[in-house]
This record gives C-alpha cells, structure tokens and sequence, in this order.
C-alpha cells in the first residue's frame, strides 16, 4: 500500500499522482501522493466527475494567473491523463 506523502493517506492506483503523470511520459516521482494533493496540476483537471475544482494559491502555478491558450492545453492534458488512469468499468 502506498502512502501519500503530503496527507498521509492510502494512494489509490486512480488517484495517484506517478500514475497520471506514467499516463503522459512525464517526469516521475519517487514518492506517491494523491492528485488532489498536487494543487498545481489538479487545478487543471476539469472532468465533471473529479469533483470539486481545485485551487492553487501559489502564484507561480496557479492557472487564473496564466495566458488562456496554455491552461486550455493543459487542462486537456491533465483531464485525459486523469481519465485514463481511472478504474475501467468491467462489461459482464
């Protein structure tokens, strides 16, 4: 089981920062957290069924103070790589 290293808590495969950044060969971490305890990225996951958006406070990274064009590519990106690392329903 791994354990988030900002809250401490179990990190779920479909809630794992290592696993939505495997999804779109980014840069990897060594340690696991959850991806709503990475305010940075999960401010641009826009999926309706993420749940409440996320706010990030500092200013270098949060996405109300960057150009339009950039945070609709990223929201793109991170909503994808978000969705692909969600449990798959099994058709029985």
């Amino acid at each position: 089981m791994n354990k988030c290293d900002k809250c401490g808590l179990e990190v779920k495969p479909h809630e794992d920062m290592a696993g939505l950044r495997s999804a779109y060969w980014l840069w990897a971490r060594n340690s696991h957290r959850h991806v709503r305890c990475h305010p940075s990225v999960a401010q641009y996951i826009t999926a309706p069924e993420f749940g409440e958006p996320v706010v990030c406070d500092d200013p270098a990274d949060d996405k109300r103070l960057q150009g339009t064009a950039l945070v609709l590519v990223r929201e793109r990106i991170y909503t994808d790589a978000w969705r692909a690392i969600q449990p798959k329903e099994v058709v029985a």
